[in-house]
Order: structure tokens, then sequence, then C-alpha cells
């Protein structure tokens, strides 16, 4: 019958020094333990045992750590090879100083299986697949059959990871692991004895198929039967004082294991936010009389958003402009109100997006980018409706909103009834704001005339009331008719050629016009003749399927002739309606005058209107008009 074998097993760490390799029929396997950090802050300098019970490691989660870890990369190592390390049945706890615990088995039907298990951190199944025997093999681990071999073999993870470790900062370091020594006689009784050498840093457990004769280094008997369970009050207030003894708060545990800095606490963090129990402990800070008032004025901080948002949507009539109007934009104006009302905001967007279906055609709507545009664009009119509705002075996207109604011609009716809906404001409300919108527009013009030129135009305009206005004496009539002016700012126009006196001396010295003055130029002549063609083949490209083929073709567009700068929008002023007549000399007198002094309010000696050029673009009854006025007013002093 063949002798049993002989084995050692090395818990180390990488804080240790190396230990001596046994003798050549020995087996070694150097097995990576628990790295000195130890959950659950033990006290170095006593380093009393740590007892838990038997639990079966199949019971427990795993979470990877990065490849620095290189100590504690695994809670428990299997040397009987076992498809999945479980806690075999007649396992036996053993206890070693510095807060290990070992498990010691004999298997039945293999004599050489056992298990050495480096609990309290125990470990999934998954974990035997991470562990790569190196050469020589020494090890079957598909079976519980330990073979014998003449050289060292090193069992090591194929990657590194670590069981529900705290934190370094929350952790003691372990010294070392202690050294035991352990025998295996033929009727299953296991003693260990330790050996408290100083030599090494390193602990052996060494396991040996022979007598029950004990190891000469043996000072001590380490095994000890299972301790007597500890009640749990008992150990939460051992932890508390652990905790009391570190200058660790609970709240700094909890802290620190909620926060996001450290992927090693993810476990905790999810067991405990994943728990059913959390609901019970928010309802215990609720109801508990030391915390309600903290609970409850955070739950009052927190629905102050709202409140908190309102100065972004606030606005005043007088502070609305043609320039606001302009540079209006819905998502400018809700973006940064949407990331101060984030509950809101989460709410709105679950209760409005769509209904998953199996359609791929309901899918291809719903992902649309008109239908991406147009529900973001929905959600922002229902949170700035729901802020106007909660405070009227929060109403910088309602004000636009009711004067696009008002423009596109909305009936007062329908006005007051998207007001009485949260979606605009009042008609009384718009009514005040187009006069302040005028007032606005009015100083623009006025800037305008004193400092750069600009063009006139005006033409009659006829307003019609409705026809349900009852014609009483003081009511208003049906049509009524008056001149509406407009001012444009003139490009590159240079105050100097707007000098009015060098255009009258030029204008006396000049001599009648010539019909050499109206024949156009050659260059005048070849571009009416080109852009003529260009006319004529583009009645053919649009009229005519057989030239289809030549509207896309470059050389028929027309060419620019004083081209204006790309993308060039000419500026305009409008200024206040009158119900001065300008089709008679005498009104066009009274409308000039009502445009400069009335409404833009210069005074009678500024230059522009002595000496300077206001040039005029209108229809030809309104210029005959104007040269009557000059002729009429020829002796004028102020010309």
């Amino acid at each position: 019958m063949p002798p049993k074998p002989t084995f050692r097993v090395t818990l180390s760490s990488r804080f240790e020094e190396n230990v001596s390799m046994p003798p050549p029929t020995t087996s070694t396997f150097e097995i990576p333990n628990y790295s000195g950090q130890h959950h659950s802050q033990l006290d170095a300098k006593r380093k009393r045992a740590y007892q838990v019970k038997k639990t079966r490691l199949a019971d427990w989660n795993i979470d990877t750590l990065p490849s620095d870890v290189i100590g504690g990369t695994s809670s428990s190592a299997s040397l009987q090879g076992l498809p999945t390390p479980q806690t075999p049945d007649d396992a036996m706890d053993v206890d070693c100083a510095g807060g290990l615990q070992g498990t010691l088995s004999l298997d039945d039907t293999q004599r050489a299986g056992f298990m050495v298990s480096g609990l309290p951190l125990p470990h999934t199944p998954a974990i035997a697949h991470e562990f790569t025997l190196l050469s020589p093999f020494s090890l079957s681990r598909g079976t519980t059959q330990v073979e014998n071999g003449t050289s060292e073999a090193l069992l090591w993870p194929s990657q590194s990871s670590r069981l529900g470790i705290a934190p370094e900062d929350d952790a003691m370091m372990v010294d070392a692991v202690e050294e035991c020594a352990a025998q295996l006689v033929d009727s299953g009784a296991v003693s260990l004895a330790s050996s408290s050498s100083s030599a090494t840093r390193n602990r052996v457990c060494l396991l040996e198929g022979s007598d029950s004769q004990e190891v000469t280094t043996t000072t001590s008997k380490v095994l000890q039967k299972r301790k007597a369970q500890v009640p749990k009050a008992d150990t939460i207030q051992a932890a508390l004082r652990i905790l009391r003894d570190g200058r660790i708060s609970f709240m700094d545990l909890l802290e620190t294991v909620l926060s996001r800095n450290g992927a090693h606490l993810a476990a905790y963090r999810r067991a405990f936010l994943g728990s059913s129990r959390l609901g019970e402990i928010l309802t215990t800070l609720w109801e508990a009389e030391e915390s309600k008032a903290t609970v409850q004025d955070w739950i009052e901080t927190t629905g102050l958003e709202m409140e908190s948002s309102k100065p972004l949507l606030r606005m005043n009539f007088k502070d609305i402009s043609p320039a606001f109007l302009q540079d209006w934009d819905i998502e400018t104006i809700m973006e940064p109100v949407n990331a101060r009302t984030q509950i809101w905001s989460k709410i709105l967007v679950a209760a409005t997006e769509p209904q998953k279906k199996d359609d791929s055609d309901h899918d291809a709507r719903t992902q649309s980018t008109v239908f991406l545009l147009v529900r973001d664009l929905t959600r922002n009119v229902i949170s700035a409706s729901v802020h106007y509705l909660r405070s009227m002075a929060s109403c910088k996207v309602e004000v636009v909103l009711a004067l696009s109604a008002w423009a596109t011609g909305a009936s007062r009716r329908l006005i007051e009834i998207l007001h009485q809906s949260g979606l605009a404001i009042s008609y009384t409300s718009i009514m005040n704001i187009m006069g302040s919108m005028a007032e606005h527009s009015m100083e623009e013009a006025r800037r305008l005339v004193r400092q750069r030129p600009h063009l006139l135009a005006y033409d009659n305009i006829n307003l019609s009331t409705s026809i349900f206005v009852v014609q009483t004496e003081n009511m208003p009539n049906k049509v009524r008719s008056g001149t509406f002016p407009l001012l444009y700012e003139l490009l590159y126009a240079d105050p100097k050629y707007m000098e009015l006196e060098p255009i009258l001396s030029r204008l006396r010295k000049s001599s009648p016009l010539k019909m050499s003055d109206l024949r156009p130029s050659r260059q005048a002549a070849e571009s009416f003749d080109l852009h003529s063609m260009i006319n004529i083949v583009e009645v053919l490209t649009r009229y005519s399927m057989g030239f289809k083929y030549l509207q896309a073709e470059q050389s028929l567009r027309h060419p620019e002739r004083r081209a204006i700068p790309k993308g060039h929008k000419t500026k305009f002023y409008c200024l206040r309606v009158n119900t001065i007549e300008e089709a008679s000399v005498q009104g066009n007198i009274l409308v000039h005058n009502d445009i400069y002094v009335n409404q833009l309010k210069l005074e009678k000696d500024v230059p522009i209107l002595n000496t300077g050029a206001i040039p005029t673009i209108n229809d030809q009854l309104t210029n005959s008009r104007i040269r009557g006025a000059q002729v009429q007013r020829a002796k004028d002093i102020s010309r």
C-alpha cells in the first residue's frame, strides 16, 4: 500500500517574504490568499481570533477589481480539484490568529481530498475557473485525486478579484498569517499546531498522511471547537466599537459605501440600494422624531426647484423688444430651466415617452427626426405652461406664443382660450406689449437717423374694422386710411456723400439731358442681352420636357451685378402709422413733419433736416407730390 502523500500548503501575502520550499517528495502549492486587509477591522495589536460560522461558499458574490490588486485575489483556494468549490459536509473550521480561518476536510471517497478555504471571505463557484495551474502538473483539477510531485507547483489566479473587502482606509493590516501544522490520521481526526517562529512572516499549514504524531515545532494547540453563536446585537456593538476606536462615525461609513469612488465597494452598495428593507429604513427616518424635521426640510428643499427656476422665466412687458423676439428660441430658454428642475423633467419625460410596440413602422415613426423635434418642442411648451400656471411672472415663452397667435390673425376669443389654458398671455396684455414694442422700435429708429444715413419710404394704408362694429357717433369708421412710413439703413453709405450743398451745386451747373445720357453703355447692353436670353431659356426648361435637363446648368444662372455681401439683410425700422392722407402735396408735407418732428423728435435746426439729403423710394404718385412740395417750398430758407 503506497504511503499517504504529504502536502504543504503555504498561505502567503504580498507583504510577506518567500518561505523555503519543502523536500522534493512534497508537493507545494502557493496560494494567493488575503492580502492582509481584513474587512472586519480586527485589532492588529491584539490579533485576536475571528470566528465565523460555516457558510456555503456558493452563497456569496464576487466583485472584480483592477489587476494591480495582487494579494487578496480570492477568498479561498480548492486543492482537491472539485468541479465547483463547495464546503464539504465534514469540513472542520480552523481558527488562525490574524483574522484568517481555514477549513480542512478528508473526503471519504478519495483519501487525498481536502480543502483549504480562506474564510471569512467566501466565493462563488465561478472562482474555480479563475485559477491557473502552472507546470509541472501535480494537481488533477477534474478529480479529487491529488498526485505526488517532485517539484513545486504554483496555483495562481488568472485575473485579480477580491470579495467584499472594505476600503483601505477602513481596514487594518494583518502583519502575517499564523503558521499551522496539521496531521491527518486514518480516523479522520485533525490536530493543528501553531509556531511562533519570527524567522519568517509567512505561515505554513502542514498536512501529513502519516501517524498522529504532532509536528515538533508545535508550541500550542490552535484547533478549536466551534464557538457558540454570538448574538447579532453583540456583534453590532463590537463593530461599532471598532468604528469608534478608528474615529469613524456611522455616517462616514454609510457615505463611503454609497459613494462611487471605489469599485471594491460596489457589492456593498448594490446590496444596500437593492435591498427590500430600504423602504423600511426610509419609513423609520420619517417617523422618528429625531430625524423627521431633517427629512421634511430635505423634501421641501427638493420641492422648491420650481421656485428656483422662476428668475430664468421671469419677463416684464416693458423689456419685450424687437431684438428679444428676433433672438427668441424656446430650446435656449428652457435648457437651463430643465437642468434646474431635474425631478419635474424626469417625470415629464417618463410620462410622454411613447410606448414601445413590436411594429417596425411604429419604431420608424417614433425615431424619425421630425417626431423627435416635435416631441422635444412639445415637452418644452408643457414645462413652460406648468411654470406659467405656478407664477404668471414666468411668461417668457407664453408671451411669444401669444404674439404669434395675434400676428397670424387669431381672434380675441381664441387668444383668451389659450390664456385660460396656460399657453398664452391675455389679449389685454398683448395690446400693452404692442405699445411697448412700438416704443422700442421708435427708439431704434431715432438712434439710426442720428448716427447713420438712411432711406425713407412710405405709402398709404387702409385699415378695415370688423363688420360687427356698430356705427354710432363715437365708434371708428369701418375703413380708416393713413400712411405707413419705413426707414432703411443704407449699406456702404458715407455721411459726407449725403451733404446737400454739393448735390445742389452740381444740379445748378448741370446741362439738360441728352440722348447719350439715356443710351446704355456697352457693358449695360451686354448684360441686358444676357439676362434676356436666360429668361427665354428658363421658359423652355420650365414648360418643355426636352429642356428639363438644362435646369441645373450653371451657365444659365443670372450673373450678379454689384452683388451685396452674402447673408446681408437690409435693416428696416417701422414707424407709427399716422392718419394723414399722403395723396396730396399738403399731405406729403404733413407726413414729413410727422415723421421727423413728432415721431423721431428731431429739432428743426439739426443738420440732417437742413444740410443733409434724405433719399426716398416711393410710387410715381408720391414722387410727383414730393416734387410739388419742393416747388411750393422753393423759397424756404431751411432748404
